[in-house]
């Protein structure tokens, strides 16, 4: 429980400056797992780089869509963050 109220906390930050997002109305507390929590995947567009949910590691099934102008800018974006975390291109 602890977990999903973490990833319900993320969503609802980046609520407030990312306010597209799919689908933020099907979080569940009960779903999919007999005796467990489930989260519905989420995806957020209108991200940038700097915005928490792009900046922190959620673990759990949510996303952002951030865009950029060409190969030098998604390769910067790729790699301004604080924490060792990797992206995938």
């Amino acid at each position: 429980m602890e977990q999903l109220n973490r990833i319900k906390s993320y969503v609802a930050i980046a609520r407030e400056r990312a306010p597209r997002c799919s689908p933020w109305w099907a979080t569940k507390t009960r779903g999919a797992f007999q005796n467990g929590y489930f989260f519905q995947p989420t995806i957020f567009s209108d991200v940038d780089n700097s915005m928490r949910v792009a900046q922190e590691e959620i673990f759990g099934p949510v996303t952002c869509a951030i865009t950029f102008k060409d190969d030098d800018d998604l390769l910067r974006q790729a790699n301004d963050t604080m924490y060792g975390l990797s992206a995938g291109i």
